[in-house]
């Protein structure tokens, strides 16, 4: 029995071809960024390079990811999508095991305020 709210499989379609056609009109510019406020490393010292990036979309809210990259170079990427958290995460063991790690807080949040509270204290 399906439930009167939850869309239909055809509902689902609908609304992530929604999508795709969105993203396809976009252009997002991405970013390294070189001066956080917080531990660089995310506690990652045995393994670089590594660093903070920045999605930027003109029209949206700028979000940031954190890329660790392994040392070989074709390693395939894993990336590390938190949901609703606005939390960064280091991976340095899929590093060791030869994954380059992408992961993308999407809410932008937290590296987001702590760069403005960095600007503030700068002055």
């Amino acid at each position: 029995m399906r439930q009167v709210d939850y869309p239909t499989p055809a509902d689902v379609d609908v609304w992530c071809q929604t999508r795709h056609d969105t993203v396809d009109t976009m252009t997002t510019s991405v970013n390294r960024v070189d001066a956080p406020v917080h531990t660089f490393e995310l506690g990652v010292r045995h393994q670089s390079p590594h660093y903070y990036v920045e999605f930027m979309t003109p029209g949206r809210t700028t979000f940031h990811g954190f890329w660790q990259q392994c040392s070989l170079p074709n390693a395939p990427v894993l990336f590390h999508l938190p949901g609703y958290g606005a939390e960064m995460s280091a991976h340095p063991s899929f590093v060791a095991e030869g994954f380059h790690v992408l992961h993308i807080n999407s809410l932008g949040t937290s590296l987001q305020a702590e760069l403005a509270v960095k600007t503030e204290v700068g002055r």
